[in-house]
């Protein structure tokens, strides 16, 4: 996706690799804090003192990581400061010139609040909307869960598939929803495993087709067309440059991209 941005389009400027970087480091911090907070409220009024210790051990690290972000983000700009002064080396101040960037990108919405409260609630929505599928399914396969239990459990396997460890998480998120109903008392007429495999075919499967379909419809394949012509274009641009140099040595030679 950074590299995506950083080429730019028909229609949009190029954007810088870290200000890339930063919008999907808040885009995700913001959706983890979103599933913690309603995981959480759902969990509580489901499980309330019974919560196993894997399961509190699992958002008390979610909570971590998202505090060593926020703590990150208001302490950056001092120590991207502090590092420049320890070598003037091209490389070294190039590098905390990225590092700077990136900071400056994650703190673009503490001066937007209004903003930053619309991206808030869109998130919240999306995520509450995925315990809406999940209750829904649920029930379409006869298991009379409350909406609370459905959503504690859709949100808890977000949050606990948020870092794949497999591509798209497949298999990690059926175990984690496997795990999470044998908390919940079992319903004898229900096909949890068919829940469980509509609940990806809906959330993660269709989403690729979905998603395929727009990125074609913005444009993208003709990004990567126009990537592989400079590809094919780049070696035949390049001259040799003979040792003593010369007037056009510097003609044809590729500029040092971000």
């Amino acid at each position: 996706r950074s590299g995506g941005l950083r080429l730019g389009g028909r229609t949009l400027s190029p954007t810088p690799v870290a200000a890339g970087m930063g919008s999907i480091v808040l885009e995700r911090a913001l959706d983890m804090a979103a599933i913690v907070a309603l995981g959480a409220l759902f969990g509580g009024a489901v499980l309330r003192t019974e919560a196993p210790g894997w399961l509190l051990a699992s958002y008390a690290v979610a909570v971590g990581v998202l505090a060593a972000l926020a703590g990150g983000m208001l302490l950056a700009p001092a120590a991207v400061g502090w590092r420049r002064r320890w070598s003037q080396a091209i490389c070294w101040q190039k590098s905390a010139d990225f590092a700077g960037q990136l900071a400056a990108s994650l703190q673009i919405l503490a001066r937007q609040p209004r903003q930053a409260a619309v991206i808030v609630g869109e998130s919240l929505a999306i995520w509450l909307s995925d315990a809406i599928v999940g209750w829904l399914v649920l029930r379409s396969v006869g298991a009379e869960y409350s909406f609370e239990q459905s959503a504690f459990v859709a949100l808890t396997v977000d949050m606990l598939s948020s870092i794949p460890l497999t591509p798209g998480g497949i298999g990690q998120s059926e175990a984690a929803y496997v795990a999470m109903f044998a908390l919940l008392p079992s319903a004898p007429t229900a096909n949890l495993g068919a829940a469980i495999l509509l609940v990806r075919a809906i959330n993660y499967w269709s989403f690729l087709v979905f998603s395929g379909v727009i990125t074609a419809a913005t444009g993208f394949g003709e990004l990567l067309q126009r990537v592989r012509l400079e590809g094919v274009a780049a070696p035949g641009s390049v001259s040799v440059v003979p040792p003593g140099g010369g007037a056009g040595a510097s003609q044809g030679s590729p500029e040092p991209s971000a």
